[in-house]
């Protein structure tokens, strides 16, 4: 049985509510003038030390620079947050949406506060169902 990794759901949470402007869940990674925007995916590999690959269209990361083992961005965040494959496609995948989010209605700001709220509900043990829009 996979155990979630409390303090890394907690820590991904805290990172994307303080910065709500390098949070887009259709984008695992990309570089902006507010710093690089990602995913849940992509911040949870972030908050743990892995970086980008040298090739930047790849959603590959890597440890230790370049010398480290290159590995896919979205198993690492299922390891580091300890998720099960399918918590992890539902929460990795692009269209994904916390519960009680609404596009029409809602800002980037409150996206990020609802993910990050979702993430918390995670950590205290709320299934994905429960943290996502249906």
């Amino acid at each position: 049985m996979v155990e979630r990794n409390v303090e890394m759901l907690r820590a991904t949470a805290d990172a994307i509510q303080t910065h709500p402007s390098r949070y887009e869940q259709g984008t695992w990674q990309r570089v902006e003038e507010c710093g690089t925007v990602g995913c849940v995916a992509g911040h949870a590999a972030w908050q743990a030390g892995w970086t980008q690959s040298s090739d930047l269209d790849s959603f590959m990361v890597r440890r230790d620079g370049n010398k480290g083992r290159s590995r896919d961005v979205s198993v690492v965040a299922r390891e580091v947050l300890g998720l099960t494959q399918t918590e992890a496609q539902a929460l990795f995948a692009g269209g994904w949406q916390p519960r009680g989010y609404d596009i029409d209605k809602h800002g980037r700001r409150a996206l990020a506060n609802r993910v990050a709220k979702a993430l918390r509900g995670l950590a205290d043990g709320a299934s994905i169902a429960e943290v996502s829009n249906p």
